[in-house]
């Protein structure tokens, strides 16, 4: 994948999962710096959000994890606000997608979503919503292709 997304910091909120590594590591690639949330506070959770950042790292990429449960909710929010160039990307796990939605308007940042499994996945910016069958890798793809004409 090019470089489309240098310059962006990318939050992935809810990579906890095989999706969202996927996903969160092709905004690395893409040029993105990462930062994952894990939808509770759970050290499993935690263990898979750094194992992905490494990855993002080992590309020269930075990157930084957050809870995102309801106990953290007020990092997240302003670690958000201090980055201009900042996209969120709710992944499947995230159960709260209206807090999503509703931090990204906050934050007055754009916020892709993701919903579905195996080989169907929606993804929503703003309130169009796009149906993608796709492998998991196409949706990544996918992703940053969205991610690349945020503006």
């Amino acid at each position: 994948m090019g470089s489309s997304l240098t310059g962006y910091q990318v939050f992935v909120l809810g990579a906890v999962d095989d999706v969202g590594r996927v996903v969160a590591v092709a905004l690395a690639e893409a040029g993105a710096t990462i930062s994952v949330t894990s939808a509770t506070d759970n050290p499993a959770e935690e263990f898979v959000a750094n194992s992905i950042l490494n990855e993002a790292w080992s590309m020269g990429r930075a990157g930084a994890f957050f809870a995102s449960d309801a106990g953290h909710r007020e990092e997240l929010r302003s670690a958000i606000e201090l980055k201009a160039d900042t996209l969120l990307i709710a992944m499947q796990s995230v159960r709260e997608k209206s807090w999503a939605l509703q931090l990204a308007q906050d934050a007055g940042r754009p916020l892709i979503a993701v919903d579905g499994d195996g080989a169907d996945f929606r993804l929503w910016v703003g309130s169009n919503e796009t149906m993608v069958t796709a492998t998991t890798a196409t949706l990544a793809e996918a992703v940053v292709a969205l991610a690349g004409t945020k503006d």
